[in-house]
């Protein structure tokens, strides 16, 4: 059985393109690097590196699959530094500030879940304890969603 194949160039951040650069035909799809290696890879530049993938299986990108986790977790981040904020009657100097994990000299070299200036990473206020490792900070997140 023939199976059409699409070949897609790759670049050098491991991310391949959102279009095949061309297909072709063959049945052996044990053989197919082979096949590609020896015929159709002559007609391409020789430095770029290609992915080939068969047509009738998934061409979906790693890059455009949606982490629903991450995405979730980033969201009840968020809220959980906006509860802090309030709870704690803070007031920001401006809005160009952000939340997250650092490590520096304010937190007495320790990670801490902070408000930091958003273009500079600047500590401004700490709104955790300070962690001597990254995990224990980050059950501490965990453990302040599970609140929610």
């Amino acid at each position: 059985m023939n199976y059409t194949w699409n070949v897609y160039k790759l670049f050098k951040n491991g991310r391949r393109t959102k279009l095949p650069i061309t297909t072709f035909e063959y049945d052996d799809e044990e053989k197919i690097l082979e096949y590609f290696e020896s015929q159709i890879k002559d007609k391409f530049n020789e430095n770029l590196k290609y992915m080939v993938i068969r047509s009738d299986k998934s061409q979906i990108r790693n890059s455009d699959v949606i982490d629903v986790d991450k995405e979730k977790f980033t969201k009840n981040k968020n809220r959980v530094i906006k509860k802090h904020l309030i709870n704690k009657n803070i007031i920001l100097p401006h809005n160009h500030v952000v939340g997250g994990l650092i490590l520096c000299k304010q937190s007495n070299w320790k990670w801490q879940w902070a408000i930091m200036e958003s273009g500079t990473s600047q500590y401004i206020v700490g709104l955790s304890p300070s962690y001597k490792s990254f995990e224990d900070a980050g059950g501490w997140m965990k453990g302040e969603i599970d609140k929610l």
